[in-house]
């Protein structure tokens, strides 16, 4: 028994309706996380196209398939901008309203009437395919292994690229003299239409909760004011790395890190000045430390890296870039310029052997030398006799 297509066009509006209303209500109740707006914009663009167009059996005229590609192709423009400003992106739409534009005139204006039906869709399937898979893009680029919603909803979001693909091919095959409201690939679209609007709405709502469980783990682990890690979540990582570079036998290193006269810099110029001097010493150490590195805050100006895979020249090699970079900054805070030195203290175990706490030990005797040292330098831990392997990543 054939589909009635009016049933699905209605069913597929009513969907997109709820999942707008449902979406709503999932962004309401996490308003931190950036993107979700563009979503529900775009949710709420198609619902409206749709209703507009779905409250009538009578062939579409060219205001309906006016309203009907700019629904559906603006609300596809509104989620890649979601998905971009979530991911990072530089929000680009240039290209893709260039694109929907196209579509949508070309399909208002020279494919018209019932025998254009077809090729109306052709050029639809082409356009949405085409935005589908920037989305695709954006969420797929730089995902790591943790983000599985992301992931998730990137693949799936490729999926429809295929589904587009599929769909275009069914109408091309089908014959000329086969009236649309007849033809399977009119029924298939709507069909597909309410199972991705079903699995889109719950994949941007896992998205969401998926962002805020991030937020929560970052605001628990880290620093809000340097980036840094905190004391307890350095602890469980460099646990993890130390192990794992002890089974391989690797070196691991330590540079403990305290900036010079800092108190001063708080009574002189106000603490506003000492948390812009802690958020640039931030910035910069984690310029200069690779991605693989640990770096935490210990306590009010005590900072810890720990460097795996790297030799003595390269450790100290990476504690110099600091300290110059630091020693040469112009802070600006609102009491005038601020400039402050770092005194640092370094500690290597060459085959990770030696235990994480003796390691923060000696790295801080290290840095205490320094500081009596006078400051604004760098020093070994004592002995300096350790052999170093010829590792250095």
């Amino acid at each position: 028994m054939p589909l009635d297509i009016y049933t699905l066009k209605v069913v597929t509006c009513v969907l997109v309706w709820v999942g707008a209303f449902a979406l709503s209500l999932v962004h309401y109740l996490n308003r931190s996380v950036t993107g979700p707006g563009w979503w529900l914009s775009g949710l709420f663009l198609c619902a409206t196209a749709l209703t507009f167009t779905a409250w009538h059996a009578r062939p579409l005229s060219p205001v309906d398939v006016f309203v009907l590609n700019f629904g559906m192709q603006g609300s596809l423009c509104l989620r890649l901008a979601g998905f971009r400003v979530m991911c990072g992106e530089r929000l680009r739409l240039t290209g893709p309203l260039l694109l929907s534009a196209a579509g949508i005139l070309s399909n208002t204006f020279l494919f018209v009437g019932v025998e254009g039906l077809p090729a109306r869709m052709i050029v639809f399937s082409s356009v949405v395919a085409l935005l589908y898979g920037l989305c695709s893009r954006a969420l797929l680029k730089g995902a790591t292994r943790h983000e599985v919603a992301r992931i998730a909803v990137g693949v799936l979001k490729g999926g429809n690229v295929l589904a587009e693909v599929v769909l275009a091919g069914l109408m091309l095959a089908t014959p000329a003299s086969v009236p649309p409201e007849n033809a399977g690939w009119l029924a298939c679209i709507y069909v597909w239409a309410i199972i991705n609007t079903m699995a889109s709405c719950l994949g941007m709502v896992i998205l969401i909760f998926e962002r805020v469980q991030t937020e929560l783990v970052q605001q628990a682990s880290h620093d809000p004011l340097t980036g840094a890690l905190n004391r307890r979540a350095f602890e469980i990582e460099a646990r993890r790395m130390l192990a794992r570079h002890r089974r391989r036998r690797q070196p691991i290193a330590v540079i403990a890190t305290d900036l010079d006269h800092f108190k001063d810099v708080n009574d002189r110029f106000g603490h506003a000045a000492g948390d812009l001097v802690l958020s640039r010493f931030g910035h910069l150490a984690r310029q200069i430390l690779r991605e693989g590195d640990l770096f935490a805050r210990f306590g009010g100006e005590e900072f810890i890296a720990l460097l795996p895979d790297c030799d003595r020249a390269g450790v100290e090699a990476t504690a110099e870039r600091l300290r110059s970079m630091m020693r040469d900054a112009n802070i600006m805070t609102p009491a005038g310029p601020v400039s402050v030195t770092v005194s640092l203290g370094l500690a290597l175990s060459p085959e990770a052997q030696t235990p994480m706490a003796t390691l923060l030990r000696e790295a801080d005797a290290a840095l205490y030398r320094a500081k009596s040292a006078g400051r604004n330098r760098t020093m070994w831990a004592m002995p300096e006799s350790r052999p170093v392997a010829d590792v250095c990543d």
